[in-house]
């Protein structure tokens, strides 16, 4: 089944509000990428500056615009504020028109859209703290395969397929690096990473995002050692 949409003359102002949309979305992954690995509430208490605890208005809220009427700097203690927030909004805002811009206005564009909300945070999380938490992971896998069913049993079965081989193909793996190697091979958290993956895109497409996760890895290895006790050398096999 296809679902479309057309805004016709108001499509201007559906995109706008589509970047307004992922913008403020971003705002919020920014309290998820902060608080999750932390096992904190993303729902209170409210935006606070980390470094004073000073509450922040309103109007300090405003995704983009406030940073910069801030010039970058918390109102309460003057402490510069992570540049992070900014690019995560912009990031998110942006990513939420390119998917507009392959998909158009289709159902196709509701998990994509979904997609992004996941992988934004995951990408953050993992990178600062090298997990990817289960919080994220878990339901992430259930909402790509829920998703599907609007398109059918056959994209449903495809789904799960897709999670399926996924986290069944990064087990093996994880279990043969720890044979050859006698340490970890790879992270705890990339088999629920990849049957999200799986979930959402299909198991046709798993050997290029091995491709070009092996790759991306190997590149941002070379720049950080990854912590004792989050991916680090396992005590026993996986």
């Amino acid at each position: 089944m296809t679902f479309t949409y057309a805004p016709g003359w108001a499509e201007p102002l559906f995109i706008l509000f589509l970047f307004i949309l992922g913008l403020c979305i971003g705002s919020f992954l920014n309290v998820v990428i902060a608080r999750v690995p932390e096992g904190l509430s993303i729902v209170r208490p409210g935006s606070r500056c980390p470094k004073c605890g000073h509450v922040l208005s309103w109007y300090e809220n405003i995704p983009v615009l406030s940073w910069l009427g801030l010039r970058g700097r918390c109102r309460g203690c003057a402490m510069p504020i992570s540049p992070r927030y900014v690019m995560v909004e912009l990031l998110t805002g942006l990513l939420f028109l390119a998917c507009l811009k392959r998909f158009d206005w289709t159902y196709a564009l509701v998990p994509a859209l979904v997609l992004v909300f996941l992988l934004v945070p995951l990408t953050f999380i993992d990178l600062e703290h090298w997990i990817l938490p289960f919080s994220l992971t878990l339901p992430g896998i259930a909402a790509g395969v829920l998703l599907a069913i609007p398109r059918g049993a056959g994209a449903v079965a495809q789904a799960a397929l897709g999670a399926a081989v996924g986290f069944l193909a990064f087990r093996l793996m994880e279990y043969v690096g720890w044979r050859a190697f006698k340490r970890e091979a790879l992270g705890g958290g990339d088999k629920f990473l990849v049957a999200l993956l799986g979930a959402f895109l299909g198991w046709h497409s798993l050997l290029g995002i091995l491709f070009f996760s092996s790759l991306q890895g190997s590149i941002v290895g070379r720049g950080a050692a990854r912590p004792h006790g989050q991916g680090g050398a396992a005590r026993r096999p996986p």
